[in-house]
């Protein structure tokens, strides 16, 4: 599973979305909510944009881990909220 370098944060919730492609050539979604990256990578609160960008990817190698998973039991989207 390849990821993007392209790291999308939606307005109106904040939340991250990341795409990668899969070896069977599909993509896979991950959506990342803050409150997520408050409780799991202990960002401060509220949320700087760029920290939250910053911590996503200090932390690819679990995310990889975890949509290689939610990817092997058949699902197109992590979601990590």
């Amino acid at each position: 599973m390849i990821f993007g370098d392209d790291i999308a944060i939606e307005r109106r919730t904040s939340r991250a979305t990341l795409w990668a492609d899969t070896p069977a050539g599909t993509r896979f979604q991950v959506i990342i909510d803050p409150q997520y990256a408050v409780d799991h990578w202990l960002l401060p609160h509220p949320i700087d944009v760029r920290e939250f960008k910053d911590a996503i990817r200090e932390n690819m190698d679990e995310i990889t881990q975890d949509a290689k998973a939610a990817y092997s039991r058949g699902k197109r989207v992590l979601e990590l909220f």
